[in-house]
């Protein structure tokens, strides 16, 4: 005699398909508000552009920011601006005043979340002209969206 046990919900999905809900992290004074504010504990704050919005500053274009965004956030699309007016896009997947001081090497583990976060990054080169002669982006790769 033999017995099998049935199917249930719990024994057909994974953890890793259920998606769980990014937080942010929590600072001493709250969740934050929307927009881009410094983190003060690092030497990259004083030259962080404060607020609520992004403003080419070539084209005048608004990008309306979505979330809180201080020097520690992680997985994130920056933009550094040049005082001459050009503009350059990446992405991250580490804290924000890391990137700034060195080079990040391309992370070889990080699924979806890290295929996600590039192809949003060319998105947004697209959309900003951030590529050269325009802006500081050499080139974007659009087999990411393949």
């Amino acid at each position: 005699m033999s017995h099998r046990r049935g199917k249930t919900i719990g024994s057909t999905i994974t953890s890793a398909q259920i998606k769980k809900k990014v937080k942010q992290p929590q600072t001493f004074l709250g969740t934050g508000t929307v927009g881009i504010f410094p983190c003060y504990d690092c030497n990259q704050c004083p030259y962080m552009i404060k607020g609520k919005d992004f403003v080419h500053p070539a084209t005048g274009y608004t990008v309306h920011l979505l979330n809180h965004f201080t020097c520690i956030s992680k997985y994130a699309i920056y933009t550094l601006v040049c005082p001459c007016g050009l503009i350059y896009i990446g992405h991250n997947a580490d804290q924000l005043k890391f990137t700034v001081l060195e080079t990040v090497p391309p992370i070889k583990v990080g699924g979806d979340r890290e295929l996600r976060l590039k192809q949003q990054e060319v998105w947004w080169i697209h959309k900003l002209k951030a590529l050269t002669p325009c802006g500081l982006n050499r080139d974007y790769n659009l087999y990411l969206f393949l």
